[in-house]
């Protein structure tokens, strides 16, 4: 870390480090620790008001892995608390009771005894299955035990066989002949998160998912972060192929950051500084703030039959402003500020976290909204859905907390 920009900026950072930590430990763990656990059934609770009042009984196939991973790693970076520990422990016994297929393939959505409602098979949902459990045996530590070694070890092997495989993710909805810009990341992700529980074992794969995240979907030319390519990893500037995510971009941001740092190589931290600024100009909203939820790669909106998305009933538009995007922003500028020393990125994550602070986080009855329109109107109250829980927000808080308290225990 450079000493100089801290010490520059050690009043914010001390600002920044006590807000984060009193928004998990007061706001979002105590929403969702309360409510999210089924302590009747087992298994996680995903479908949640505004107020906090439970919407629905189902078990989201994604909720059982990530609200394992989110005990887990709350009890590996934040304080060892044994309620903590105990959920994690709770999400991994449901997720192979009650998900897990018997082939390393995991259930999509099951009632809340477990019965299975949706058996279809997604690679997303598996990758967070196994991030998931391969966190709680980093919690476990000399605990574990060597049949959950194997069953860990045996399911990343699948995960990362199944997404070279390209007639099974065509059988999954991806499109033939295209690569996937949010598959490259997770794998990189997943074989990262590995090395708490098998060391560099996977460290290859991650390279080499990192390198075409590099110079494939990150795009000079456009410069832009493509979504989809063709199998060559050359753009398809045409429809569904000319779309940027913001908040994938980002994501996918941070994880080459921070696999620069695990594995020493500097050029990921350099090449996702640059990145960040392609993202910012085309996804910020300069009028009314916040990252849009989607762009065309040569910025602006979509291309016409591209310009929505569904999140479970409600249509939100590329311009308006989605939770879990603004989460990633936060996390990928603060990294790059801090790793990079960039005082541009610094400045940004000013701007982000106010918006945040402002428009979506929920002080009266805690969490964020899920979405805002483009002015900044909330549209979907809901605290909890199919696909938004405790992950993204907790995450989020969490990484940031450590990332500036590191910062001032280094001055």
């Amino acid at each position: 870390m450079n000493q100089a920009f801290l010490q520059n900026h050690r009043k914010e950072i001390e600002t920044y480090a006590a807000y984060y930590r009193q928004e998990l430990l007061d706001d979002l763990i105590p929403f969702w620790q309360n409510r999210v656990y089924d302590r009747e059934c087992g298994g996680f609770f995903s479908c949640f008001d505004r107020e906090g009042k439970r919407l629905k009984d189902i078990k989201s196939g994604w909720f059982v892995g990530r609200n394992t991973y989110t005990f887990a790693n709350l009890y590996n970076t934040v304080e060892r608390r044994e309620d903590w520990l105990a959920l994690a422990e709770a999400g991994a016994d449901w997720l192979l009771r009650y998900a897990h297929q018997g082939d390393y393939r995991f259930n999509s959505l099951m009632d809340r005894r477990g019965g299975v409602l949706d058996g279809s098979r997604s690679i997303f949902n598996d990758a967070f299955s196994v991030k998931g459990y391969l966190e709680y045996l980093a919690a476990l530590g000399d605990h574990r035990t060597q049949a959950q070694v194997t069953f860990a070890r045996e399911a990343m092997d699948a995960l990362l066989h199944n997404a070279q495989d390209e007639a099974l993710m065509v059988s999954e909805g991806m499109a033939e002949g295209r690569r996937i810009h949010a598959l490259h990341f997770m794998m990189l992700l997943c074989a990262m998160e590995s090395e708490q529980v098998f060391g560099p074992r996977y460290r290859r794969q991650a390279q080499d998912y990192a390198e075409k995240i590099m110079c494939g979907f990150e795009n000079d030319t456009y410069q832009a972060v493509f979504e989809t390519l063709d199998e060559q990893y050359q753009p398809v500037p045409m429809g569904q192929g000319r779309l940027m995510d913001p908040g994938h971009a980002l994501e996918s941001c941070w994880f080459l950051m921070k696999a620069g740092k695990m594995y020493d190589q500097s050029a990921y931290l350099q090449r996702a500084e640059t990145v960040l600024d392609w993202i910012w100009e085309k996804g910020w909203d300069k009028a009314n703030g916040g990252l849009r939820l989607l762009c065309d790669v040569e910025g602006g909106k979509p291309r016409e039959g591209f310009e929505t998305e569904d999140y479970y009933g409600t249509i939100v538009h590329w311009n308006d402003k989605i939770w879990w995007a603004q989460a990633e922003g936060l996390n990928a500028l603060a990294i790059s500020a801090i790793y990079n020393a960039n005082e541009m990125h610094f400045q940004r994550f000013g701007q982000l976290h106010a918006y945040v602070d402002q428009h979506f986080r929920d002080h009266q009855m805690g969490e964020w909204y899920a979405a805002l329109s483009s002015d900044n109107r909330v549209i979907r109250t809901d605290k909890g859905m199919e696909n938004k829980g405790p992950y993204h927000v907790v995450r989020c808080a969490a990484m940031l907390s450590n990332l500036f308290e590191q910062c001032l225990h280094n001055m």
